[in-house]
Parts: C-alpha cells; sequence; structure tokens
C-alpha cells in the first residue's frame, strides 16, 4: 500500500499509484487521484475527483461540492456527502447523510447509519435504495430511482452475440456446401490432386472451428437469457425507515411515483405497477407467504 502522511494542498499534481493508497489527511480543492486499488482518504474531499479502477474507495470525512466526485469498481463508502458525484460499481454506503448529491450504484445504496438521510439530489441504485430519510421539512426535491443496469448490460451483450451467431452461420452454410460435395464424391476424393485434396481438408478443418465457435456463441447466448430470468424475478425495493416527505419521486424502471403526502416506515416494490406500502406489514406478509 502507497501511504500518505499529510493533506494534499489545493490543486496539486494529479496522482497515479499502481496500487492501494491512503491518504492520512484532507484532500484540498483541485486534485485529482487515480489508482489502480482501493482508495481511504482519513479526512474530506473538497472539490477533487477520485478513481479507483479496481477497488473501493472509503472517505471518513465529508465529500464536498459539485466538482467533487467519486468513481470506484468496487463499493463507495463515506461519511457524508453534499452536492458531489458518487459512482460504484457495486454499492454505495453513507454513513451520516447525503444532501443534494448524484449517487449511481449498480447495486445498492444504503443510508441508515447515524441520521441516515438523502435529501435532495438523485439516488440511483439497481437493486435497493435503503434510507432513514428521503427527502425533508423544506422540501428539497429528491429521487430515488431504481434501473435495471444489468438487463440493459445483457441485452446489448445478447445483441452483439446475435451478430456474431449470425455471421457464424453464413460461414458455416458456405463450408457445408463443401463438406456436400465431399460427400458426394464419396471415394472419388482420394483420386483428386494432392492439391485440391489439401484444399477440401482445409474447408473441412475451418468448417469444424466454425462450429464449435458458434456452439460457444449458442451456449453463451442461452446463460444470459437464463441470467436474465433470474434478474427478472429478483425483487427490487426502495425503503425508508423512518420518514418520506412531499416533493420526492420514486421511480423503478419505467414506473414513477410523484409524493405529495409524506409517509413513515414504507416500502415500495413493482409488481406491474408501481406499489407503496408499510414496511413491517410487507414483512410479515412475505414471512408467511
Amino acid at each position: 500500500m502507497h501511504i500518505i502522511n499529510s493533506a494534499l494542498p489545493p490543486h496539486g499534481a494529479p496522482m497515479v499509484i499502481e496500487d492501494d493508497v491512503e491518504i492520512r489527511g484532507n484532500v484540498g480543492i483541485g486534485n485529482q487521484v487515480e489508482a489502480i486499488g482501493n482508495v481511504v482518504v482519513i479526512g474530506d474531499v473538497e472539490q477533487s475527483r477520485i478513481f479507483s479502477h479496481k477497488g473501493s474507495i472509503t472517505v471518513h470525512g465529508t465529500v464536498n461540492g459539485y466538482q467533487s466526485s467519486l468513481v470506484a469498481a468496487g463499493n463507495i463508502t463515506v461519511s457524508k456527502v453534499r452536492n458531489a458525484t458518487l459512482r460504484a460499481k457495486k454499492s454505495i454506503y453513507i454513513l451520516i447523510e447525503a444532501i443534494e448529491a448524484h449517487l449511481v450504484a449498480r447495486e445498492t445504496i444504503v443510508c441508515k447509519e447515524g441520521r441516515g438521510a438523502i435529501v435532495g439530489g438523485t439516488a440511483e441504485a439497481g437493486i435497493e435504495v435503503e434510507t432513514n430519510f428521503l427527502g425533508n421539512e423544506k422540501g428539497f426535491f429528491t429521487i430515488a430511482r431504481l434501473t435495471n443496469f444489468r438487463q440493459s448490460e445483457m441485452f446489448l451483450q445478447s445483441q452483439k452475440l446475435a451478430e456474431v451467431e449470425k455471421k457464424l452461420q453464413a460461414e458455416k452454410e458456405r463450408y457445408e456446401k463443401t463438406i456436400q460435395v465431399i460427400r458426394i464424391l464419396g471415394e472419388k476424393v482420394k483420386q483428386l490432386p494432392l492439391a485440391k485434396k489439401q484444399e477440401l481438408a482445409q474447408q473441412v478443418k475451418l468448417y469444424q472451428e466454425v462450429c464449435l465457435r458458434l456452439a460457444h456463441v449458442q451456449t453463451q447466448r442461452k446463460a444470459l437469457w437464463e441470467q436474465s430470468q433470474k434478474e427478472n424475478e429478483l425483487e427490487r425495493t426502495i425503503l425508508i425507515h423512518d420518514t418520506v416527505y412531499e416533493n420526492v419521486s420514486l421511480a423503478i424502471d419505467n414506473q414513477k411515483l410523484e409524493l405529495t403526502t409524506r409517509y413513515r416506515n414504507v416500502i415500495v416494490y413493482k409488481k406491474g405497477i408501481l406499489i407503496l406500502g408499510d414496511f413491517d406489514e410487507y414483512m410479515r406478509r412475505k414471512k408467511y407467504a
């Protein structure tokens, strides 16, 4: 691990670290830290950008400012975030509160330790958003949204595989003409000139390779389809353990619910339409289902 035993002063030179890094102090305005592995900041991040290409990011203080952004291949964990952007390929954990922040996580966003409030801004997750408070008394417009990132990715993958399968199928059909000729010739193939026999043998080899590649692509498409079915069965929820206030927008995929009344201890999920219900009652039904 690369350890920096001090704060980073404002407007420092961009840092690229081919390892994990721990910064023992604040990250001042205008810095950029890029690491291959995990990044730990024992302090605040002020109007700066931090990237982790293969690891997670942990900030023990506040991430502050519209120009601040954290981007991680793993999880992001912060105490507080104000006005900044956080993007995680896994999950985001906020220990105290998020104020007017832009949060995007492929898996979950959790903000329920301490006060546990998401106020203003957007919290967009793939599977679940969980918090104690969503919005506030002052009516800050707040969005909590579930977007099926994985389904979109699988759809694009399936399309690409379908294109590859189509090309391989066309190749296979071309080589099958040669295979058909060989079958018709039968024993007469032995009488052909050596160069012609070698040419036909090469065609047969290429045909076999195409068949193997085609089978592999078809297996991949089948696996994607099966995974897609599992993803569809996965229950995705927005949980608010204490209060969700007026002027909050809740959305799951293409379904949206704009709140004009506050609710306490609720769960939002989709069963064809968007449903907002009492969390305790929901858990009781699920237990005895």
